[in-house]
């Protein structure tokens, strides 16, 4: 079990987690599936949409996967 302020603690609370395909490449179906919780004025909750679709863009960077931003991010 990780420590109380770990990295993947204060991710789990944040509502992030790992997917194995594209957050931002499924089908309607599948967001609402997996982002549905907490939602209120739309099909999805969007900040945790967001939120996790940053936190994968960042791991694909790291990993060498996608290269890095060299524009702001805006939600």
């Amino acid at each position: 079990m990780p420590k109380k302020g770990s990295l993947g603690a204060r991710l789990r609370k944040a509502g992030i987690r790992r997917y194995d395909v594209l957050i931002h490449d499924q089908p309607k179906e599948w967001l609402i599936k997996n982002f549905s919780q907490g939602a209120t004025d739309y099909p999805v909750n969007v900040a945790r949409l967001m939120s996790n679709i940053v936190w994968q863009t960042r791991e694909r960077i790291i990993k060498g996967e996608k290269p890095p931003l060299k524009e702001l991010i805006r939600l």
